[in-house]
């Protein structure tokens, strides 16, 4: 009787650790790979000039050429961070066993995921700008 409590005991710790690993601690690497794909997202995109300085006078084909350059790094920029945002938030809703314990932990994959789509949208220097950056990095935890 007791070999038989033993190896039910056994059984139910090796189900209850197989239940923690894949419905929490899976989806905990996965929030920091894609914690990780943010910063490297961020880092990449924070010196790509999407502003035209002021006034920009196109006089020549040049001018033109710059003009195009800057419209497309600002939907790229923009599409990337919406991205970003769009796979934040699917995490946040998809794994509900696995953001209570990062909030926790202090991370917010939600506001994290909602800053990225703003972000997205504002990206002209200004207080919006600034206050969805913030955001992110709080959500985030990434040092300042």
């Amino acid at each position: 009787m007791q070999t038989i409590l033993s190896f039910l005991g056994l059984a139910a710790s090796g189900a209850l650790g197989w239940f923690a690993l894949e419905f929490v601690g899976r989806p905990i690497r996965s929030f920091f790979d894609l914690r990780k794909e943010v910063r490297q997202q961020l880092l990449f995109l924070a010196n790509i000039q999407t502003e035209l300085p002021k006034p920009f006078i196109m006089l020549e084909d040049r001018s033109r050429k710059t003009f195009d350059r800057m419209v497309e790094a600002k939907r790229i920029k923009g599409r990337t961070l919406r991205e970003l945002g769009t796979k934040m938030l699917a995490f946040a809703e998809g794994e509900q066993l696995a953001e209570p314990v990062l909030r926790k932990l202090g991370y917010d994959p939600r506001s994290a995921g909602d800053a990225l789509m703003g972000l997205s949208n504002n990206l002209e220097h200004g207080e919006a700008r600034a206050r969805f950056s913030i955001a992110i990095e709080k959500a985030l935890r990434f040092e300042a």
